[in-house]
This record gives C-alpha cells, sequence and structure tokens, in this order.
C-alpha cells in the first residue's frame, strides 16, 4: 500500500496532524484519506503493548539488556530482538522502541540495566542483531536514545557537554556501529525477507531528553541533520522520546511523541508558517516520514481503532527457553572457591541447604520505567529449586533440606497492603467537584460526591483513564479503606503523589492515630519519571491484630496545558509492619550456621533501578550488605547470587565461597539460577561483565565530582550540566590509564563451569587501506570436563606515542563466542576493521572532521578480559602509510 503519494492531497491541518501522536502509543490516522495509524510500543526486555507501566496485558519478559550484552552473543541478541517483535505482533504492534544503545559511564546510571554497557563496539553489535531480529518479523525498531543520555536526573533539562572525539569515538560510535552492520545483514541477504522493506535501516530513532553541548536532542541540527542524515545516509523516521520536546522543532525532529501534541497544533503552526519561521515545506518533510514508516509496516495490517486491538497475552515455549538461556548464559560468575559451584549432591553429600533473602521467594525479574511490564511467568527461584531437586535422578535430591529466611527488606517505598493487611472490600473512591476534597471539619456541609467507585488498591496511576464526569483541574478524592495489622509497632504508612494528600488514620474507638498533610510533587513530568521522589512515610502505632480506617483526602495537582485534559492525577499509599532489622538478620545468620551451604540472593530491582532517576550509590539496598556479611561470618559456605542489572560494591566478596551476577533474568529467572547453581544447560554463568565494576563509587571518574554526575548548574539556568571530562577513558580505559584497580575489569568472569586454552595462532602483519581489516585467527581449546561457552576477545593497542590526554591503552576490536564440548578444539577467525585503527580528528576550521588512520606500529592483543593482567598474547600490525574515511565506513 502507497501512502506518500496521498501527500498531496492532505490539507495542511492533517499534514501538521500527522507529525504527532494521537495518543500515547499510536500515530495520528486520517479515516477521510484512509491513512492508519502506527501503534508503538516499549520495549527493551518486552512488548508491553497499549498498557502503561504497572498495567498491561502480560507479556513475555526477557532478560535486561545488560544481561544479554554479558553473554557475547549475537545470535541471541538476534533471537531476543526476534522474540520481542513477535510478541509486539500479538499486542497489535508495529514498532518496538528498542534498543537503548546509551554508554554506561557511571555505575549509578538509572538506566544502566537497559543498555549493553561502557563499550561502543559491544554496544553496536548487540543492538545491531537485535534490531536484524526483531525487523527479521517485519517489525520496526527504534535504536535510542540519541544521543548523549547518560544520566537521567533532571534529564529534560540537562546539558551533556562534551568533546568532538568523545562524542564520535564513546557515543555515537554504538549508533556509527549499529547501522553499519544492519546494513551489512542487508547487503548480504541475512536480515531476512520481511526485513527488506526497511532497506538495511532501522526503522526509526528516539531522540534523547537532553540537550547536547547547549542545544535540545531534538532540535539539534548537527546531530540530526548533519550527522544522521548527510553522513550516515539514514532515511527513517526520527521520533522524539516521550514529552522530550521543548518546542515544535519540525526542522529535525519527524515525529512528536506522546499525542495529543503540545507543541504542533495546526493553530500553532499554521502561525509560524504565516510568519515565515516555518514553511509548509517543512511540514511536507516530516510529514512525508510518517507515510513512509506506514508503507514498510502495512505488512503487519492495521485495525480502525484501538477497540479493535485485542491484545493478546500468547505463551509459547521456544521463546520461553530462549529467555531462560539468554538468563542463563548471560550470568557471570565471578569467584567459585573450591568449585563450591555447581552443587554436589552426590559426592559432596549436601543435604541442609539455607536459602536467604527476600527475591528467593519475591521474583526480581526487571528494572523500572520502559523496561517494566506485567510478565507472563513470576515462578520463584524457591519452587523452581524445590521442583529441580525432586527431578534430580536417581532421586539424589529427595533428602535435601531446604530451609527460607527473608533476611530483611529490599524495596525503596512501603508495599501495597496485601493479605490479611486489607480488609477485602478494597478501596472506597469518591471524586469530588473542586481541587480539594471535603474536610472532617466541614461535614456538616458536604457535598454529594460525583462519583462512587472502588479501587483494587489505595492506588490511583497517572495513565489510568479518569471519569468523564470530571473537569480538568476542577475535582479532587477521598480514598478510604482498612487496615489490619498483623504486628504490634510503629508503622509505616507511605505517601507519593501528584498533589497533596491528608492521611486520616482513625482508630475503631473514633481516635485519629495519625493527621497528616502530605505535600507532593507539582510537576507531572517530574512525576511520570520518578514517581517516589517525594514519597515520604507518617508512622502509626498499631497493636497486633488491631484494625484502623484509612482516609486519602486528595487534592491533584493543577496542570497546565494540554496535559490538563487528560486529567493527570495518581497517588500511591503503601504500609510497612515494623520488623526488628537486626534480629532477622541475626535469625537468618543462625539459619545458615546450622546448614551445609548458605546461598544468599540480594537484589536491587525497579524500585530503584529505573529511568527517572539514578542510583545515589552502588550500595546493595537498604540492609542486605550487612546480611550477608553476617551470614558469611556465620556460615563459611556461603554462596551470593545478586540480582542487578549493574553494578554493585560487594566489599565482603572475599568471604564468599561463590559469587554469581545473574542480572534481571525476566520472567525465566527463577528457573534460569537454579540452572546455575546445579550446573544444568549447555552453559549455565559464562557470561563476561559488560561493564567494569568500581572497588568504590568513588573510583568512577564522577565518583567525586557533581559536575560529571549527574550534573551540576554550572551556568544559573537551574538544571544540570554534566560534563564529560573524561573523554573517551569510560570505562575499563579509564582505570587502566590511571591505574586504578576495579573489583571486576569489563570483560571478565570464570566461564562458567570448565576451563578454555586460547592460542593467538595468526594475524596479518599489516593493514592497507585497499583491505582496510586485519583477520586474525585464535584456536580455542576446551580444557574441561563438560561443556561450555568460551568468549574471545581481542583489542587493539594504538602506536605509544599516540596515547596521550584521553587517547585509551587500547579498545575493544573484535569478540566472538563459541560453545564447545569437553576437549573439543576450534579456529575462529575474527575481522578487526579500520574502525579499530582510527580516532576521530576534528577539522580545525570549524567543520564536522573525519576517521583518520595514522601510520605506525599497533598491536593486536588476545586476552581474556579487559584487565591488562589478562593479556594472553600480542603481535604487532603496522600501518604503513595512513589514511582518512568518514560515513559509515565499508559495509
Amino acid at each position: 500500500m502507497s501512502y506518500v503519494h496521498l501527500l498531496s492531497q492532505l490539507t495542511l491541518e492533517e499534514k501538521i496532524q500527522l507529525t504527532a501522536g494521537q495518543d500515547f502509543w499510536r500515530t495520528f490516522s486520517l479515516p477521510r484519506h484512509s491513512i492508519p495509524y502506527a501503534k508503538l510500543t516499549d520495549g527493551p526486555n518486552g512488548a508491553r503493548g497499549g498498557g502503561d507501566f504497572q498495567n498491561s496485558v502480560p507479556a513475555a519478559l526477557f532478560p535486561s539488556p545488560s544481561c544479554l550484552s554479558s553473554t557475547f552473543d549475537v545470535s541471541l541478541a538476534r533471537a531476543m530482538g526476534e522474540g520481542i517483535a513477535l510478541d509486539s505482533l500479538s499486542k497489535r504492534c508495529h514498532i518496538s522502541l528498542a534498543p537503548t544503545i546509551n554508554i554506561t559511564r557511571d555505575q549509578r546510571y538509572g538506566r544502566a540495566f537497559e543498555n549493553y554497557g561502557e563499550d561502543p563496539l559491544l554496544s553496536g553489535h548487540i543492538g545491531a542483531h537485535w534490531t536484524l531480529g526483531c525487523q527479521s518479523v517485519g517489525v520496526g525498531a527504534t535504536p535510542k536514545h540519541f544521543v548523549l543520555n547518560e544520566a537521567e536526573e533532571d534529564r529534560r533539562f540537562s546539558d551533556s557537554q562534551v568533546s568532538q572525539e568523545a562524542m564520535r569515538e564513546v557515543y555515537l560510535e554504538p549508533f556509527r556501529t549499529l547501522f553499519h552492520e544492519v546494513a551489512k545483514g542487508h547487503k548480504d541477504g541475512s536480515d531476512g525477507e520481511k526485513s527488506k522493506v526497511f532497506g538495511g535501516q532501522p526503522a526509526c530513532i528516539m531522540t534523547a531528553y537532553n540537550r547536547v553541548n547547549g542545544t535540545s536532542a531534538s532540535e539539534n541540527k548537527f546531530t540530526l541533520i548533519d550527522v544522521l542524515r548527510k553522513e550516515w545516509g539514514w532515511k527513517g523516521l526520527v521520533m522524539s522520546d516521550w514529552f522530550a520536546l521543548h518546542s515544535h522543532a519540525l526542522l529535525t525532529c519527524d515525529l512528536e511523541m506522546p499525542g495529543p501534541t503540545i507543541y504542533r497544533s495546526p493553530e500553532a503552526i499554521k502561525e509560524l508558517i504565516k510568519k515565515g519561521d516555518l514553511s509548509e515545506a517543512d511540514v511536507d518533510a516530516r510529514a512525508t516520514k510518517v507515510l513512509e514508516l506506514l508503507e514498510k509496516i502495512a505488512p503487519l495490517g492495521f485495525v480502525d481503532s484501538p477497540d479493535e486491538e485485542h491484545e493478546e497475552s500468547i505463551v509459547d515455549a521456544g521463546r520461553e527457553e530462549k529467555i531462560r538461556t539468554i538468563a542463563t548464559e548471560g550470568a557471570v560468575l565471578l569467584r567459585n572457591e573450591s568449585e563450591t559451584l555447581p552443587l554436589d549432591f552426590v559426592n559432596r553429600k549436601t543435604r541442609k541447604i539455607a536459602l536467604i533473602g527476600k527475591p528467593w521467594k519475591e521474583p526480581v525479574q526487571s528494572g523500572g520505567g520502559s523496561a517494566n511490564l506485567t510478565p507472563q511467568l513470576a515462578k520463584p527461584a524457591f519452587e523452581s529449586l524445590h521442583e529441580a531437586l525432586d527431578a534430580l535422578p536417581n532421586g539424589a535430591g529427595k533428602d535435601v533440606e531446604l530451609s527460607y529466611h527473608f533476611g530483611c527488606e529490599i524495596h525503596r517505598f512501603p508495599v501495597e497492603p496485601k493479605g490479611e493487611q486489607r480488609i477485602p472490600g478494597g478501596v472506597k473512591a469518591e471524586w469530588f467537584k473542586g481541587p480539594h476534597p471535603p474536610q472532617p471539619e466541614d461535614e456538616d456541609k458536604e457535598p454529594a460526591p460525583l462519583l462512587e467507585q472502588h479501587l483494587a488498591a489505595p492506588t490511583l496511576r497517572a495513565m489510568d483513564p479518569k471519569p468523564d464526569v470530571l473537569e480538568a483541574n476542577n475535582f479532587s478524592l477521598r480514598a478510604t479503606f482498612s487496615l489490619v495489622s498483623q504486628t504490634a509497632g510503629r508503622h509505616k504508612l507511605g505517601l507519593t503523589s501528584l498533589g497533596n494528600i491528608r492521611a486520616i488514620v482513625t482508630r475503631q474507638n473514633g481516635e485519629e492515630a495519625l493527621d497528616w498533610k502530605y505535600e507532593g510533587a507539582r510537576d507531572v513530568f517530574s512525576y511520570f519519571l520518578d514517581e517516589y521522589r517525594t514519597a515520604q512515610d507518617g508512622r502509626v502505632k498499631m497493636e497486633a491484630g488491631e484494625k484502623v480506617t484509612v482516609t486519602l483526602l486528595y487534592s491533584p495537582a493543577q496542570i497546565e496545558g494540554d496535559l490538563a485534559q487528560q486529567k493527570s492525577s495518581a497517588f500511591r499509599c503503601g504500609f510497612d509492619e515494623e520488623i526488628d532489622d537486626k534480629g532477622e538478620i541475626e535469625a537468618a545468620a543462625s539459619l545458615a550456621s546450622s546448614a551445609d551451604v548458605a546461598i544468599v540472593m540480594t537484589a536491587v530491582g525497579k524500585d530503584w533501578e529505573s529511568e527517572g532517576y539514578d542510583r545515589p550509590h552502588l550500595r546493595l539496598p537498604r540492609l542486605q550488605s550487612e546480611l550477608v556479611e553476617r551470614v558469611a561470618k556465620a556460615q563459611k559456605d556461603t554462596i551470593l547470587v545478586n540480582v542487578s542489572g549493574s553494578a554493585v560494591e560487594l566489599p565482603f566478596a572475599n568471604q564468599l565461597k561463590a559469587l554469581v551476577q545473574t542480572w534481571y533474568g525476566g520472567q525465566e529467572a527463577g528457573a534460569a539460577i537454579v540452572d546455575i547453581l546445579l550446573g544444568k544447560g549447555r552453559a549455565p554463568a559464562s557470561g563476561r561483565l559488560c561493564t567494569t565494576w568500581p572497588i568504590s563509587v568513588q573510583d568512577q571518574p564522577g565518583g567525586s565530582s557533581l559536575e560529571l554526575f549527574p550534573g551540576k548548574d554550572l551556568t544559573g539556568r537551574g538544571h544540570p550540566d554534566v560534563k564529560y571530562a573524561e573523554g573517551r577513558l569510560v570505562g575499563y580505559k579509564w582505570y587502566e590509564a590511571k591505574g586504578i584497580r576495579p573489583a571486576h575489569y569489563f570483560g571478565s568472569g570464570i566461564g562458567g563451569y570448565t576451563t578454555f586454552e586460547r592460542k593467538l595462532l595468526q594475524v596479518e602483519a599489516a593493514i592497507m587501506k585497499q583491505e582496510k581489516k586485519v583477520e586474525v585467527a585464535v584456536e580455542v581449546t576446551n580444557t574441561g570436563k563438560r561443556s561450555g561457552k568460551d568468549v574471545v576477545q581481542v583489542y587493539i593497542a594504538p602506536p605509544s606515542d599516540l596515547i596521550q590526554g584521553d587517547v585509551p591503552h587500547k579498545e575493544l576490536a573484535a569478540f566472538s563466542s563459541v560453545h564447545l564440548s569437553a576437549g573439543e578444539k576450534t579456529t575462529l577467525r575474527l575481522s578487526v576493521g579500520e574502525r579499530a585503527f582510527s580516532h576521530w580528528r576534528q577539522d580545525e576550521q570549524g567543520g564536522s572532521g573525519h576517521w583518520e588512520v595514522v601510520p605506525g606500529e599497533y598491536h593486536v592483543i588476545l586476552a581474556s578480559s579487559a584487565d591488562p593482567k589478562d593479556e594472553i598474547a600480542r603481535e604487532p600490525v603496522t600501518v604503513e602509510k595512513g589514511w582518512t574515511w568518514s560515513g559509515l565506513g565499508i559495509v
């Protein structure tokens, strides 16, 4: 179906309408011309569909991108992209808002779990194969966030200040690599028949929230026009991140999202055209990109309205197995003294296992924000371990005793009242006219409510549709429910809201236990990104079994502009009963001391790792570090399974017998953790770290400088300026250049439960302009007793006289993963292209610059990680005559 030819038949108003979303997830449709809408969906680890972050049709939840990247396996990246795209079809979606290929320059970055780590080459290749897998189904991919969104603090207004060299070699590079590899897949035909419509390019690009060297990423002509369109020759659609625009941006950004529009109303744009600030041709250019996108995704089909979409949750056994494989092989074994893992129930007679930590029974499967969705499966690892033990051959697991203690709480905000804490019947919600609900003092003149509803929980979501009877900025709510305390203590009532709440807790005898006037967020964007930013706790003293009535008098924030019509109101109320933290930790340690082995599971989770905010530190949340240390002291055979999307400080690591970083494993996380502990699967815990883990947050470039992370107001704008002062020295490059020893280097990991020997067999002695690449041959032998997967890493070191300033000592130039049976040997041939020998040279006259290959002696390094101590072999490669190049490079 051709839609572009309809452009000449559209009115100016209709063309303007096409350049903005129709609602939160859909582009604008024009039924008069039979022009349909495209439906978009998050995201990086699953297809949520049209639901919001907390309420959606169940979907296949894949592992976090940091887990995928730690496999160093492009075939798994392709499988993940394909799997998410297939699930997108069940949600009637045409475009996937992924992959995320920003760079983790600081481990506190809130979305570190959502991208592929610190290295541009690894990020670009994993992202490219994710894109190829996604688009092989016919679903368009959307690499994001273009560009330099490496901190979440005040991200809509922050300014990323970076040199051209660092921008090119570190932050634009994963996008360039992705474009190059997708084009390569198209050229060799490996992209698949359904992907041909995209012409060897990702369908869309999403802009970042932040400014780039002073200019909004959505209005940045240098990045969006000079680099993306002209230099790289990209022809797809540029969309804004949600609410990222600060003006119409019609000269650079094709599609404003979400809808309804804020900056592109037909009236406003017509006025700008009338004044000469815009032309109709500018509108035509943007509308054309939308129509071109509709043509590309037309084979997937369209419906006339959201009511006809009928989203489904389709469970697929093959997809579940792939999720489990990624989770199992992405996990990184960081310590394994005396071959403690995998657990041995035959030779070591392990019979009593103490399982400690809340995540054993309450799965932590993903980070928050765009990655959050309702999974199809949430089986706890505790249950999976029971099942696995029962299934062991010859009854080896039948008499194994599992004991459990939760250890300590891990959540950031008091949890939703549940079970016996909340009286059945839910929450009575009464909507009133006026910005404030009636107060108890005004009982004699209380107005009748406009509408009465029942909520399942004391939660109101911003994206939930509000009753039609309500007027924008002229409504309020009274929510009433009962709580029953299970224990005696000073319990927490947690509140967070967009607006203000008066919380009144009344005992059965009429006495007020709490009368609290809470002031919440005023800005809808800030609340949407981090609803916990203004969260507070109120204390209520209660006896065991005591019943109280909670009344929440909610006055929504007054919202300006078009958003007011959406009645964006929201609050959340949680309840935590007081516990004796020290006593519970001691109880957990006592349990551990009576077992043969203790397995502690710690986690970070979506409360702490999410878009919208950065982590304040790298410590495990709450008292988990104290828990691990106490258990390890009580039980010499203690294993730690850590569940997080990025690095955490583990000062007690040397006290552990084994340490596994499992990342967020998606909906098969529980089963995958058990596979790792029992050594099941083709290569359990064979991953390598996709980032460098510091010993302390202070070891990072921004560890002691707010200017570097997450930013500081240096110009009086009232918003953070983020200085990328470390330049090109990101991740492992920083630690090697500065001589700082991290806890774990990029690429490190024991590699599972077998051993490998690697030999650098052959390296071409020189690289020529005509060839533009060097072939490297590496022999890999599985010298262990079981099958496994090895990750071969090849780095390039530049001539010594070039290593000055922020030029790295070496960079990852190629990688490959290979599965081998015990005793098996193979030879891998890796191609190292001209980019590995290049550095960006900015034109002194202010031009765009170019890539330059400088003559000299380079070195090809075979290593098991980026750690200088893990170098296996190196061979010189000579560049006799240098050259320059630009664009994507030779495809």
